[in-house]
C-alpha cells in the first residue's frame, strides 16, 4: 500500500514538474515574441525617425551658415553640433563637419576648441572602423592647455578607441591597446566627477579595479536610469548591458537588452550600431532564420549608409551563412508544397469518387421511379392511383433528403460540397417536374384534365419553397452574418434590405449566396433557383447599381463574408 502511495505521490509531483516547465517556456516565448513584435514596429516607422533627424541636422545648419565667418569660435561650436548630429548618423559628413570644426578652431586659438574638434575627429575615424587615422591623432595629442572637461572628454574617447581596436585586432582583450584603455580610464578617474558619467564608465571598465561582472552590471543599470545622457548613448548602454548578461550565460536578459539597444538605436536616428547584427546572429544560432536575415539585412543597409568599414567586415562574415539557410528553408517551404499539392490530389481524386457514387445513386433513383411509374398504369381505380403515386412520391422525397442530410453530416458540409449537394437537390426537383408531367400524360388519357391542373399547382410549387427554405436555413446556420453583412454593402435607406426578416433570404441574397458558395456558373444558378439566366444577371446587375462599392468590388466583397 505504501509502495502505490509513493509511486502515485511521485506520477503528480512529476506531472506537476512538466506543467510547470511547460508554462514557463510559454511565458518566455510570449515574453520575446513581444519584444521582437516591439523592435519590428519601430523598424517598420524608422524612417520617420531618420527624416526628422534630417530636419534637425538642417536647422542646425541654418544656424551655422547665419554667423559670421570672422567668428571662428562660433563657428567651432556651430559646427560640432552638426557633426554631432552626423556622427552616429553619417560618417562621411561627420567627417566633412569635424574638418570644418577643427579648420575653424585652429584660426579661434582656443585649446579647448582645439582639443574638442580632435575628439570629434577620432570619434569620427573610430565610428566608420578608421583605426589607424584616429591612433595617429592620439598620439601626437597636446593637452597641456586643456580644461579638465576637455581632458575628460578625451580621455572617455580614448577610452573606447583602444578598447575597440583591441577587439577588433585580438579575442582576449589582452594587448598593449587593452592597457592603453585601461590607462585612459585612470587618466578618466582621477579629473571627473565621481558621479559623472565618465567617471563611472571609467570606473566599470578599469583594468586595475578588475570589478566583477555583477558590479559592472549594476554599474550600468543605474547608467541606463541617467536623465543627463541622450538616448543614443543609452542605446550604446543597452547594448553593453546586454553583453555583460551574455557573458554571464544569462541568454534571455542578453536578448532583452540587444532588443531595447535596438530599439534606442532607432528612436535616437544612430546608423552606426552593433545591436542589429547581435540580434541577428543570436537569432540565427536559434533558428528564426527569416528575422535573423532581415535584422542583419537592415545591418548591412546601417554600415553602408553611414560608411562603417567594419561593421561592413563584420556582417559580411555572417549574412553568407544567413543566406544560404534562408534559402533552405525556402527549398525545405517548397517541398512541403510539393507535398500539400499531391495530397490535395489524392482528396480530389477521392471527391470525383464520390460524385461518381451519388451518380450512380440517382441513377438506381431514376430506375426505381421508372419501375413505380410501370406498376401505376396498371391500377384500375383512379383514387388508389392517385394515392399510390403520391406515397411512392413522398417515400422518394423523404430517401433523397436523408441522403443530402447524411452527406452534410458526415462532411461537415464544406462550401464546394454545399454548392454540389443544392444542385443535386435542385436537379431531384426537376426530376420530380418531370415526373408530374408523366403523371400529367398519364391523366390526361383518362380525361382528368382538372385534377392535372391542380397537381401542378399544388405539390411542385410547395417542393421549390421547401427547397429555398432549407438553402436559406442550411447557408444561415453556416453564414449567420451573411444577411446582417450583406446589408452593410448597401446605404441605409435602400428599400432592399427591408424585404429580408433577418431569417430568410431575398431572392437577390439568394443569388449572391451561391456565388459565396463557390458556384459562379449563371446556369446553375438559374437552375436551382428556377429563374432564367437573364433573370439572375438582372438581379446582379441591380444589386451592383445600388451597392456603396464599386460593380468591380462587389463580388469579391461577397466572398469575403465569413463563416462560422
Amino acid at each position: 500500500m505504501n509502495n502505490s502511495h509513493n509511486l502515485t505521490v511521485r506520477l503528480l509531483l512529476s506531472l506537476l514538474t512538466i506543467v510547470a516547465i511547460t508554462l514557463g517556456a510559454d511565458a518566455k516565448t510570449s515574453h520575446l515574441d513581444s519584444m521582437l513584435n516591439r523592435l519590428d514596429d519601430v523598424l517598420d516607422r524608422r524612417d520617420t525617425y531618420y527624416v526628422l533627424h534630417e530636419y534637425k541636422i538642417d536647422s542646425l545648419l541654418n544656424i551655422a551658415n547665419r554667423i559670421p565667418r570672422e567668428d571662428h569660435s562660433a563657428l567651432a561650436n556651430a559646427y560640432h553640433q552638426v557633426f554631432r548630429a552626423y556622427s552616429s548618423f553619417q560618417g562621411d559628413s561627420a567627417l566633412n563637419f569635424a574638418n570644418r570644426e577643427y579648420d575653424a578652431a585652429l584660426k579661434s586659438g582656443k585649446p579647448d576648441d582645439i582639443v574638442r574638434a580632435k575628439t570629434d575627429l577620432v570619434f569620427t575615424h573610430l565610428s566608420s572602423g578608421n583605426f589607424t587615422d584616429g591612433v595617429e591623432i592620439a598620439n601626437h595629442m597636446d593637452l597641456s592647455q586643456a580644461s579638465p572637461e576637455r581632458k575628460t572628454e578625451w580621455y572617455y574617447l580614448c577610452i573606447r578607441l583602444f578598447s575597440d581596436l583591441s577587439n577588433y585586432l585580438v579575442a582576449d582583450f589582452n594587448d598593449k591597446n587593452a592597457l592603453l584603455s585601461g590607462a585612459y580610464c585612470d587618466s578618466v578617474m582621477q579629473i571627473a566627477p565621481r558621479d559623472s558619467y565618465a567617471y563611472q564608465y571609467a570606473l566599470a571598465f578599469n583594468q586595475k579595479n578588475k570589478l566583477p561582472n555583477e558590479q559592472k552590471t549594476a554599474i550600468f543599470h543605474k547608467l541606463l536610469e541617467r536623465n543627463d545622457i541622450d538616448l543614443g548613448t543609452k542605446a550604446m548602454i543597452a547594448s553593453i548591458l546586454g553583453d555583460f548578461y551574455g557573458t554571464a550565460g544569462n541568454q534571455d536578459k542578453y536578448i532583452d537588452y540587444k532588443i531595447e539597444s535596438a530599439i534606442l538605436d532607432v528612436e535616437s536616428a544612430k546608423r552606426e550600431t552593433v545591436s542589429k547584427l547581435d540580434l541577428g546572429k543570436w537569432l540565427f544560432d536559434n533558428g528564426d532564420v527569416d528575422r535573423a536575415h532581415r535584422y542583419i539585412d537592415l545591418a548591412k543597409e546601417d554600415a553602408e549608409f553611414y560608411n562603417a568599414r567594419n561593421r561592413k567586415f563584420q556582417i559580411m562574415s555572417i549574412l553568407p551563412l544567413v543566406e544560404k539557410a534562408r534559402y533552405t528553408n525556402v527549398d525545405t517551404k517548397r517541398s512541403h508544397l510539393q507535398i500539400t499539392v499531391i495530397i490535395i490530389g489524392l482528396l480530389a481524386l477521392a471527391l470525383i469518387a464520390a460524385i461518381f457514387y451519388i451518380f450512380r445513386q440517382l441513377k438506381e433513383v431514376r430506375a426505381a421511379r421508372r419501375e413505380t411509374e410501370e406498376r401505376n398504369s396498371e391500377l384500375k381505380k383512379l383514387n388508389g392511383e392517385i394515392e399510390e403515386r403520391n406515397r411512392e412520391i413522398q417515400e422518394k422525397n423523404t430517401e433523397l433528403h436523408n441522403m443530402l442530410g447524411k452527406l452534410r453530416e458526415s462532411n461537415k458540409i464544406k462550401d464546394e460540397y454545399i454548392g454540389y449537394g443544392f444542385y443535386v437537390h435542385a436537379e431531384y426537383i426537376r426530376k420530380l417536374e418531370s415526373l408530374y408531367n408523366m403523371v400529367d400524360r398519364k391523366l390526361m388519357t383518362r380525361q382528368y384534365d382538372e385534377l392535372q391542373k391542380s397537381l401542378k399547382r399544388g405539390d411542385i410549387r410547395k417542393e421549390k419553397e421547401n427547397m429555398h427554405e432549407s438553402f436559406d436555413r442550411i447557408f444561415l446556420r453556416l453564414f449567420p452574418d451573411f444577411i446582417a453583412e450583406y446589408k452593410k454593402l448597401f446605404p441605409k435607406d435602400d428599400p432592399k434590405n427591408a424585404e429580408s426578416n433577418g431569417h430568410t433570404l431575398t431572392s437577390e441574397m439568394r443569388i449572391f449566396a451561391l456565388i459565396r458558395l463557390g458556384i459562379t456558373d449563371i446556369g446553375n444558378i438559374a437552375l436551382f433557383l428556377n429563374y432564367s439566366v437573364n433573370t439572375v444577371n438582372t438581379y446582379k446587375t441591380k444589386a451592383k447599381n445600388r451597392s456603396l462599392l464599386a460593380n468591380e468590388d462587389f463580388e469579391p466583397a461577397i466572398m469575403q463574408i465569413k463563416s462560422t
